[in-house]
Order: C-alpha cells, then sequence, then structure tokens
C-alpha cells in the first residue's frame, strides 16, 4: 500500500498491483494515479473528460491533430498525467 498527496494536498491510499502481468489491475493502478494529479475520478477513455481535465486543470491545449491520442503524444512532456493518460488509453485498447 502507498500513499501520494497530490499538489492540492489531497491524500490518496491505493494499493500498488503485485502481478505487473496483470492488465485489469495495472489500469486500475494507472487510473489512481490520474484521479490524484486531477484531484477527482475521471475516465481516461473518454475524449471529452481528458480535454476537460487538462484545459481546466494544468491549462495545456492540446494541438489540432487528427485523434487526440496523437495530441497527447505532441505534449506528452508537458506534465506528468498526460503519460499516465496515454498509458491507461493503450492499456484499453489493447484488453
Amino acid at each position: 500500500m502507498a500513499e501520494l498527496i497530490s499538489a492540492s494536498g489531497r491524500k490518496a491510499t491505493f494499493n500498488h498491483p503485485k502481478n505487473r502481468n496483470n492488465k485489469k489491475l495495472n489500469k486500475a493502478f494507472i487510473k489512481q494515479r490520474i484521479a490524484i494529479f486531477a484531484d477527482k475520478d475521471i475516465d481516461p477513455a473518454i475524449d471529452s473528460e481528458v480535454i476537460e481535465l487538462l484545459q481546466r486543470k494544468f491549462n495545456i491545449l492540446l494541438p489540432q491533430r487528427p485523434t487526440l491520442d496523437e495530441a497527447l503524444e505532441v505534449v506528452i512532456k508537458t506534465h506528468e498525467v498526460i503519460g499516465l493518460i496515454i498509458q491507461y488509453r493503450s492499456a484499453s485498447k489493447v484488453s
């Protein structure tokens, strides 16, 4: 069990998946980490929720690209949460 404190001071505890091969657990773990950054639970698979989070919480404007995934790749270095969102979305496509 681990504890993280978000930028706003919100504490969150979560269980780190012991079996890294279990994709369902990894997705849940990634989603928990995203929720810590967002200070709320969002569904990273829903484009509109991702866009709203990045714009409102982090003031990150995405470049116009054919897909949201392509736009996220362009700005991946802007904030750690973007890498987590990309990981979650790619795991969702594989499962």
